[in-house]
């Protein structure tokens, strides 16, 4: 698989000359930790606020390439032969590579996105604000950061399923590529399963549109379970599937036949 890259802090080298003044021994002010990352909600939604940044860009390619080419209700913006995306519309006339750009920076956004996320939930889930709030069941300002970080997730594994079928699923964070090497596919059954009931149990937890402030720039309960209804029933629909992967017990009705060509 792709490597998955991130990096959580800034590291800096201190060059050390044979003066031996106290003043040359300081830190460095672009030295951050994840203590103060996350020290309060306004300084953890910097980071989500980054997040954001990134999702909105993370997949326009493969949106142009097959969702707008799969639609009967929208056109590309520029001529045909204008954008390298115009392959896929054209039915591949022209063979396309297996590292065609808009492909490859998807995988990789979308899993940074996923990432990302994962290091917010898991630095939120040790406060102990969030965790009486949890207890609680009533909704604070670390649950509803909480939940927005688990949208980015559910919502970066529906993108990857949907244009890459299963892939690999990891929900804790990748600080190190080595952690990716024995990553294997998972059954997209299993990544819908875990998302939906993970979004099942932030959405209770996160404001209302219009309630803390929340409004339609960020991810809220009413976006929560609008997500986790349409990725139901995306799992629950039709979709093409690999013949060379065992899905264990489950069992799947076919539409036409396999064509090998």
């Amino acid at each position: 698989m792709k490597k998955i890259f991130y990096t959580v802090f800034v590291l800096t080298t201190i060059t050390f000359f044979s003066c031996k003044k106290s003043f040359l021994d300081v830190q460095s002010p672009s030295s951050v930790d994840q203590d103060f990352v996350f020290s309060s909600t306004g300084e953890t939604f910097k980071v989500l606020a980054g997040v954001y940044d990134l999702w909105r860009g993370g997949n326009n390619g493969l949106f142009y390439d097959i969702d707008v080419v799969g639609s009967d209700a929208e056109s590309h913006p520029e001529s045909y032969d204008a954008q390298l995306r115009h392959i896929p519309e054209g039915l591949y006339a022209t063979e396309i590579s297996i590292d065609f750009a808009d492909a490859v920076n998807g995988w990789g956004n979308l899993y940074k996105v996923a990432n990302r996320a994962n290091i917010i939930m898991e630095a939120i889930a040790q406060k102990e604000e969030y965790k009486a709030a949890v207890a609680a069941g009533k909704p604070n300002d670390w649950t509803q950061l909480y939940g927005e970080a688990a949208i980015f997730r559910a919502f970066s594994y529906h993108n990857l399923v949907r244009y890459f079928g299963d892939v690999p699923y990891f929900t804790t964070t990748i600080f190190q590529t080595s952690q990716t090497d024995s990553a294997r596919l998972i059954s997209r059954d299993i990544i819908y399963d875990k998302e939906i009931e993970n979004l099942s149990k932030v959405a209770p937890l996160m404001y209302r549109l219009g309630e803390g402030g929340i409004n339609a720039e960020r991810f809220s309960r009413t976006f929560a379970y609008g997500l986790a209804g349409k990725m139901a029933l995306y799992a629950g629909g039709y979709g093409l599937r690999r013949t060379d992967f065992d899905y264990g017990t489950v069992t799947f009705s076919q539409i036409g036949t396999e064509n090998c060509h």
